[in-house]
């Protein structure tokens, strides 16, 4: 079960331990270890068109809906205040290479 408040969460006891706000632990640890050169937690104008892209289609009809969403049906970018829940931006080739990284070792047992 995912929850926004345990990934905050989570992300607060990273920053009380490491004594580093979450953003810049990521970036000393995750991302520049794995060269993930496209990947932040906030928007950058400059590296947005790298940006792997969300998209929504279901509910147009919404007053908002033309805020939240480009002429494509792709999600505008944002930013969260509490961005460890949701806001990462990367790249589809630095998911890549993560997924790529984080699956090495991992044993698969059948029908567990």
């Amino acid at each position: 079960m995912y929850s926004n408040v345990a990934s905050a969460l989570a992300a607060f006891l990273v920053e009380q331990r490491s004594g580093l706000p979450f953003d810049e632990f990521t970036k000393k640890y995750i991302f520049e270890p794995l060269q993930l050169d496209r990947t932040h937690w906030f928007y950058d104008e400059d590296k947005s068109r790298d940006y792997a892209k969300l998209y929504e289609i279901n509910v147009p009809d919404l007053p908002f809906y033309k805020y939240l969403v480009n002429e494509d049906k792709s999600v505008k970018p944002y930013t969260s205040i509490i961005y460890p829940d949701g806001s990462l931006k990367s790249s589809l080739g630095d998911m890549i290479k993560y997924v790529q990284e984080s699956s090495k070792g991992i044993t698969v047992v059948p029908n567990c």
